[in-house]
């Protein structure tokens, strides 16, 4: 396939042809060499984004804004990179997911689905964001990872005054509180005991992982 830009001396892309949301001669971000940026699909960089190192943008995917990708990370599919957000090392950002804001994706982590993750929020390590997950605020995950339950998202929101906050849905509790009550709360939510076992299970799961990675002596 002709390739459908070229590297200015500046840095930018300059669009040897049109497609998609991209015209014939349009400027777009800054990239290291042919390999940040596929030829092929109708994947960009826009504005004063950066894509560098080994990184790798392609198919339809979009790094905007001032966004940048690095190391040997690698946004895919139709995926979103925006704002003043960063995906480094050899994260990798792919399916319909979008990291946007000044949100930081590194490690080996993954964000892929339609899962957003955006404000100032850290995934890191070997984390795991999918399904419809919303990550954000100043919500660090690592190497605990979020699960899709059947009916909401599990996930580790960080820690408190010494204590581990856990969010199951739109209900965010220290761990403690979730393992005293989860079960009464997924009755008064009307869950089935399948599914409060299911979730007990993952709750059981993040202390595991707590125990092992954070509650180290």
């Amino acid at each position: 396939m002709d390739k459908k830009y070229k590297i200015l001396k500046n840095g930018r892309i300059e669009a040897l042809r049109s497609f998609e949301n991209v015209n014939k001669g349009d400027i777009g971000g800054f990239v290291d060499s042919d390999m940040n940026l596929s030829h092929d699909g109708t994947c960009w960089v826009f504005n004063s984004a950066r894509v560098s190192g080994d990184a790798r943008v392609s198919d339809s995917a979009r790094v905007s804004g001032d966004a940048e990708v690095s190391d040997s990370a690698w946004v895919s599919d139709s995926a979103r990179v925006s704002g003043d957000a960063e995906v480094s090392d050899s994260a990798w950002v792919y399916g319909s997911a979008w990291v946007s804001d000044s949100a930081r994706v590194s490690g080996d982590a993954e964000v892929s689905d339609s899962a957003r993750v955006f404000d100032s929020a850290q995934i890191f390590d070997s984390a795991r964001v999918s399904g419809n997950a919303r990550v954000f605020g100043i919500f660090k995950t690592g190497n605990c990872p979020v699960y899709v339950g059947t009916k909401h998202n599990v996930s580790y929101s960080g820690i408190i005054n010494d204590e581990h906050y856990i969010s199951i849905g739109c209900i965010t509790k220290s761990l403690q509180d979730w393992k005293n009550n989860y079960r009464k709360i997924g009755n008064e939510n009307g869950y089935s005991e399948s599914e409060i076992d299911e979730y007990g299970y993952y709750l059981s799961i993040i202390e595991m992982i707590i125990k092992r990675d954070f509650d180290k002596k």
